[in-house]
């Protein structure tokens, strides 16, 4: 980028808060496309679907990328006191959407008087981040 080490920390701040900040805001943009495409659904059963649609069409070079959250995680675990709450931070609001869509998916009879939309919520964030 050609900007000059000291304007750099000026700017951002050292490495791990650039860093810190940089794992804030790709958790908030991928939940928020996820809220997004939950919104302009018709239906929260279209919103499931959305979602799935979405990461098989998702751009293969930042899929080739992966993740940065995931890569926050399996490089910093729990043992960096800052990192662990942003992972999470961002992983609870990505349940606690989809857990609201299955919910809602279940009210309007799109799903089963059995289906325990917890179990499910786990189900898919598991299966949507392997």
């Amino acid at each position: 980028m050609g900007i000059a080490r000291q304007s750099h920390y000026d700017t951002f701040g050292d490495e791990h808060e650039l860093y810190l900040k940089a794992l804030r805001n790709y958790g908030i943009a991928d939940v928020s496309a996820f809220a997004s495409l939950a919104r302009e659904a018709r239906t929260p059963m279209e919103a499931i679907k959305a979602l799935l649609l979405s990461v098989a069409a998702g751009d293969q070079d930042a899929r080739a990328r992966g993740c940065l959250g995931v890569q926050a995680i399996c490089d910093f675990g729990t043992t960096d006191a800052a990192v662990s709450p942003i992972s999470r931070d961002a992983a609870e609001l990505f349940r606690k959407t989809l857990s609201k869509i299955l919910a809602d998916a279940k009210t309007q009879g799109d799903l089963p008087d059995r289906f325990d939309p917890q179990a499910g919520q786990k189900f898919f964030t598991r299966s949507y981040w392997v």
